[in-house]
């Protein structure tokens, strides 16, 4: 452990990503046939810095590059929120971003998606689906017409179905002409309207991703590691989430058994 820990403090956050996310790209297949199925869940990450009970000032916190958040289940704590977008069918975390403190779900929506089209994982007709604290309409737009691809984010209580599908407008150059980019985004807009009004039956899929926090936060003893610094503390989310994903590997990652893991 030692000497693990020594290695790894030689290196930034960003240099411990991409090591685990190249480390996952090796343990699955890179060939994906078809188009994807690709999760995209937060969930608040609480800082185990705090362990002789004192409060933080701000002056302090902004020293340390340490910020608070705040969730219904926590309340305010000293941390961030990690995103990961996961692959449905095989629960590899694709990509990941941490974020110190409070920041809103539909801005991270965005920076996820240009990301994974970044690291080239995403292809046109993907189907990417999100809880409500992701929804806005420039989230449907953007998805849809620059990503080109099916944005299922949960619409919010009593959003009209007609008012999302409003943002969905062809650009001028297509208006009047047959293209083979107008019939991509037809076959998009009349895949997102059939999954739109089936929500409710998708709640399994979403519930696959929930498993998994559940279990890297819980399961592998991330939240007993303690951290005495930002930098050590989103290292060691990245390694807690590449142990419990290298777990999932091993097993038939299927809701069932991943409900299982959540709860030890």
């Amino acid at each position: 452990y030692l000497e693990l820990s020594e290695v790894f403090s030689r290196f930034d956050e960003l240099q411990v990503l991409e090591f685990v996310l190249k480390r996952l790209n090796k343990e699955f297949k890179k060939n994906i046939r078809g188009n994807r199925k690709i999760i995209i869940d937060s969930t608040d990450i609480r800082f185990n810095i705090n362990l002789d009970k004192k409060f933080y000032d701000d002056r302090i916190l902004e020293e340390n590059d340490y910020e608070f958040g705040f969730s219904s289940s926590k309340g305010k704590f000293i941390g961030g929120k990690l995103t990961i977008a996961m692959d449905y069918d095989t629960c590899q975390p694709l990509t990941m971003l941490f974020h110190p403190g409070a920041v809103h779900d539909t801005q991270i929506y965005l920076e996820i998606l240009a990301d994974l089209k970044r690291r080239r994982i995403l292809k046109k007709g993907d189907l990417i689906l999100a809880d409500k604290g992701y929804f806005s309409f420039k989230n449907y737009r953007i998805g849809l017409m620059d990503y080109k691809i099916v944005p299922l984010i949960r619409p919010k209580k009593d959003t009209r179905k007609d008012r999302v599908f409003s943002q969905f407008n062809y650009p001028l150059e297509l208006c009047d002409v047959e293209t083979p980019l107008k019939r991509l985004y037809r076959r998009l807009v009349s895949k997102l309207s059939k999954l739109y009004d089936k929500w409710d039956d998708l709640k399994s899929i979403r519930s696959k991703i929930e498993d998994f926090n559940k279990f890297f936060k819980n399961g592998v003893g991330y939240e007993q590691v303690p951290s005495y610094t930002y930098k050590s503390a989103v290292k060691t989310t990245y390694l807690s989430v590449l142990l419990a994903t290298l777990i999932v590997s091993k097993l038939k990652p299927d809701n069932k058994q991943l409900q299982q893991l959540a709860r030890m």
